[in-house]
């Protein structure tokens, strides 16, 4: 008999034992799978507060009023509370992004270390929400909306610097152009082609690579004939492209020298 309640004792106790772990664990798993919920449900409401405000974005970027798109009032955001949710805070981080141009293989026709950049025609937006439980960082491209221009003076060129009122031979003078909006601000990475003004005029008319720069040479020159200096007046003319149509504007002239 006392050897059979020894044995019921440790039977207690080792059912006790294990019943007790048993618990144990499953208030662990309990614990760690509400930890694991919180932190699911933070980082899928985190979610939506970043989708919600980068949507807010594209749609302030193709918006226009006062006289501004607001694709050019994009700048970075402090942190600060959600207003529908204020335990998380929003922040964001707005920077240029530079891309090759959409013509790329093309463009590889040309020598590659002078592709054709759009610099001003991308914004890296970065949403960065934060709460209690963690941190979340969503990032997109927001885009330049379509713009609209005026019926005239769409295009704007002037010469870089001061004007000179001659070129002696083979003297240059630099020329920038610019695509205005309908609000007069610049259109980016706008497309320009150059031309000699009058067309027929021997000059040498050199576009930089970007298309928005271009020098005036007086200098006329066809493979190995020997160079030419006619002298007289010219000017340039350039054509800005946008939307499929192009602009006209002409340039300031400068007299040109003979030797």
């Amino acid at each position: 008999m006392k050897i059979r309640a020894a044995l019921s004792l440790i039977e207690v106790v080792v059912a006790s034992f294990l019943m007790i772990s048993c618990l144990v664990v499953f208030g662990s798993l309990l614990l760690t799978s509400t930890r694991y919920t919180h932190l699911h449900q933070g980082s899928s409401q985190a979610l939506e507060i970043a989708e919600r405000h980068l949507e807010e974005l594209r749609r302030l970027a193709r918006s226009a009023e006062s006289g501004r798109y607001g694709f050019d009032q994009l700048v970075s955001q402090a942190p600060k509370p959600d207003p529908y949710q204020p335990a998380f805070t929003v922040g964001t981080v707005i920077a240029v992004w530079s891309t090759l141009s959409p013509s790329d293989s093309l463009e590889q026709v040309h020598d590659t270390s002078t592709r054709r950049l759009l610099a001003s025609s991308l914004k890296r937006v970065e949403v960065v929400v934060t709460w209690s439980g963690g941190r979340y960082e969503l990032v997109g491209l927001v885009g330049d909306p379509r713009r609209e221009l005026p019926g005239s003076g769409a295009v704007e060129v002037s010469p870089i610097g001061p004007l000179p009122t001659s070129l002696r031979a083979d003297e240059t003078v630099d020329f920038q152009a610019r695509l205005l909006d309908r609000y007069g601000q610049p259109v980016p990475d706008a497309f320009f082609v150059w031309n000699p003004s009058p067309l027929a005029v021997p000059v040498q008319v050199l576009p930089a690579r970007e298309g928005r720069r271009c020098t005036l040479r007086n200098r006329m020159q066809l493979g190995s004939e020997p160079a030419n200096y006619p002298g007289g007046q010219a000017g340039v003319i350039v054509e800005g492209y946008y939307g499929g149509l192009g602009h006209l504007e002409y340039g300031p002239e400068v007299n040109l020298e003979k030797p």
